[in-house]
């Protein structure tokens, strides 16, 4: 069962974290519809999960620092369908329940794996461009149990320093 309530909740503590950078450290993207949700989750034939929607719906896509996470459109400088088209045409090697969110500035990315998500949250790995997995992805890391838990340490937490 998806808690909502405590993951808006969370979704406003992860705002107000990123408004105690100053203004000139981070960019907030435009809020965006479900209708948009809605269009690319039949583009790519899976569910976003709860927590992704209900941050992205109120600050699509950020920047802090140079750590950043794709929008839905362009208004920031990368595109979240864009990139997600880009790294399954153009690399067969990513399956598609992959989404990548974030990159780490050497080629690698930060992706939801929607066939992960419990009770609204989704589970982030880390998908490193030139490393061979196994079949059947059994050796990916995953190295957060939601996205709202990335975004706080790695997109904020270790930004403040």
């Amino acid at each position: 069962m998806i808690d909502e309530n405590s993951i808006v909740k969370k979704c406003e503590q992860i705002v107000a974290e990123i408004e105690q950078f100053g203004s000139d450290e981070y960019v907030l993207g435009k809020p965006t519809d479900n209708c948009t949700f809605h269009k690319f989750e039949n583009k790519i034939n899976y569910k976003l999960p709860f927590e992704f929607v209900a941050l992205m719906s109120r600050i699509n896509g950020f920047n802090i620092q140079g750590s950043e996470v794709y929008s839905l459109d362009s208004h920031l400088s990368t595109s979240l369908d864009r990139v997600y088209e880009f790294e399954h045409k153009n690399d067969d090697t990513m399956p598609a329940w992959y989404l990548p969110f974030s990159n780490d500035g050497r080629g690698n990315h930060y992706c939801l794996d929607l066939l992960n998500q419990h009770c609204g949250l989704c589970n982030v790995i880390f998908w490193q461009y030139d490393l061979m997995y196994a079949p059947d992805y059994s050796d990916i890391e995953t190295c957060h149990s939601s996205f709202l838990d990335w975004v706080l340490e790695v997109a904020i937490e270790w930004n403040r320093s």
